[in-house]
């Protein structure tokens, strides 16, 4: 009888924790929700979720705000993460640049810092820089480090979201096996998180950007590397080992060249920021008439910005360097729509930002093209707006929910600790 009871108490711990977890992951959407759509999305009633609505007002994790009113009437009261209950950090590590911002619970930034990353430098070197640069981000932005309640960090390789480790990272390998997750929680000691910079960039989408009104919607980061996130019924899809969206190593061309992972004729080694600047080089090399040859007579690096700028120009080769690049990419799109067909499709990374003007076009032309007519009629293609901070604003975002979790038990205990104080 008394193992029965138990049982019972342990399985009404379980059902009440999994309740507040699944109501604070709607509380952590910083725009905010009313009780009327917590209760459709919990499928609950009003009333049924009205007395943990109270204790995390009591508690002062969620504030009460009345919208404007409207012609149409009153709105509906908004709850929203307080405003001062601490502070995020989100940190993006790509192979060349290190972005961080600093926020509050509702996802506004406080401060940022773009940096190298070194990346490629040995891993003593490359983890003294990131932490260097994410202390001074937080001195700058004068945020003590007791009020830091959780760290998001997005990285550009394959990430086991369990482990907080790099899988995998085919343009800087001696990161494979690093501890992220680890690194950053020993450093700070608050909760991490560790996920692919394409998810982050999504999940920012679906908060800020283009993706607000959308419960499906592929977001596609096109940068040094090519990576997707895939927002499937309102919901982040990461596949079975947290690495759906490797958008970049679908093969587009089988003879095409060889890819940092080792495969033939991956979109990667087609139309990423890093395959452009290769082929311009050889190009250079082999003697072809082309601007980008002042670049390289000043000792200057080709990057996409400089191919860019001569594609502008009128330079045939950098048009035709981007042209193509925009055709592989529409040709994966194609794929992705027959596959999936989704009503949006968000481009952004570094060489949307760049060359988003002299891409998109292109892209559009080869998706609409290739794809199954029925399956394409309805998808939209565009670009986002979140611009370079996008990745790091999205792994801040991605922590909202465990900081809200930690504040929770934390101002639980204290609430019991001082009715027993009362009490005794």
């Amino acid at each position: 009888m008394l193992l029965s009871a138990r049982r019972q108490a342990k399985r009404t711990k379980g059902s009440r924790m999994a309740r507040q977890q699944e109501l604070l992951a709607l509380f952590s959407d910083p725009r905010g929700t009313s009780r009327i759509d917590l209760a459709r999305r919990l499928g609950r009633s009003p009333s049924k979720i009205g007395g943990l609505v109270r204790r995390l007002l009591q508690l002062g994790l969620v504030t009460e705000e009345r919208p404007v009113e409207t012609a149409r009437g009153r709105r509906p009261i908004l709850l929203r993460p307080a405003s001062d209950l601490g502070f995020l950090l989100g940190v993006d590590i790509g192979l060349i640049n290190l972005r961080a911002v600093v926020t509050d619970m509702r996802g506004e930034v406080l401060g940022s810092k773009e940096t190298q990353s070194n990346a490629r430098a040995d891993l003593e070197t490359a983890s003294k820089s990131l932490l260097a640069a994410t202390d001074s981000l937080l001195i700058e932005s004068r945020v003590p480090r007791e009020k830091l309640r959780a760290i998001g960090i997005s990285h550009s390789g394959g990430i086991d979201p369990e482990t907080g480790k790099c899988l995998y990272w085919h343009s800087a390998r001696h990161w494979t096996g690093v501890p992220l997750r680890q690194m950053f929680g020993d450093r700070y000691g608050v909760p991490t998180r560790v996920d692919d910079s394409a998810h982050c960039m999504a999940f920012a989408e679906k908060v800020f950007g283009k993706g607000q009104d959308s419960s499906d919607f592929v977001f596609i980061n096109v940068g040094q590397g090519i990576g997707a996130g895939l927002f499937l019924g309102g919901r982040l899809y990461k596949g079975t080992s947290g690495v759906a969206g490797e958008l970049g190593h679908t093969i587009i061309k089988p003879d095409g060249p060889r890819c940092s992972c080792g495969n033939h004729g991956c979109l990667e080694a087609l139309a990423s920021g890093g395959s452009m600047m290769d082929t311009a080089l050889a190009a250079v090399k082999d003697n072809v008439t082309t601007v980008l040859w002042e670049t390289v007579d000043r000792g200057e690096p080709i990057t996409v910005q400089t191919i860019s700028r001569a594609a502008r120009a009128g330079d045939r080769l950098a048009r035709r360097i981007l042209e193509n690049a925009g055709l592989y990419l529409g040709l994966a799109i194609a794929n992705l729509v027959n596959l999936l067909n989704p009503p949006l499709i968000v481009l952004g990374g570094g060489c949307m930002e760049t060359a988003g003007d002299l891409l998109l076009d292109e892209i559009i032309r080869a998706a609409s093209g290739a794809a199954f007519e029925a399956a394409y009629s309805r998808t939209r293609i565009t670009t986002s707006e979140l611009g370079p901070m996008a990745a790091a604003r999205g792994a801040a975002l991605m922590v909202t929910q465990p900081a809200l979790e930690s504040i929770w038990n934390q101002r639980l205990r204290s609430a019991k600790s001082t009715r027993a104080q009362l009490t005794a």
